[in-house]
């Protein structure tokens, strides 16, 4: 029998002329956690973990030409990959909180949050 795994993430935007660096420090006020220089993809970001996850802040370009902030959290626990038996037996289901990762910024940090 596969074991399985719940896996969250998420994924949100927002709009802002802020550096990353100010972002990062709202929204970790808003999570409770401390950002530091880290990567995401190979780019420079702003980056946390917490809950196991691994939170990343990136600063994209957004239609328009608006500066955006990209914010993502995906598991960072590498136990995920195996079963508690020690296999790779596992079925994975990735549950997505984005709409609530983004309320919950909005009405914490004071930035119009929105998903991708």
């Amino acid at each position: 029998m596969r074991a399985k795994w719940h896996k969250i993430r998420f994924s949100a935007r927002v709009d802002t002329d802020e550096t990353m660096k100010q972002v990062a420090a709202r929204v970790g006020q808003a999570l409770g956690c401390t950002f530091a220089k880290g990567e995401f993809q190979r780019w420079y970001a702003e980056v946390a973990y917490v809950f196991g996850l691994k939170i990343s802040i990136i600063g994209v370009g957004g239609v328009g030409g608006k500066n955006v902030a990209k914010l993502v959290g995906e598991v960072s626990e590498h136990a995920f990959r195996y079963a508690p038996d020690g296999s790779d037996d596992v079925d994975h289901e990735r549950v997505d909180i984005s709409a609530y990762v983004v309320d919950l910024l909005t009405v914490r940090t004071g930035l119009r949050w929105y998903r991708p």
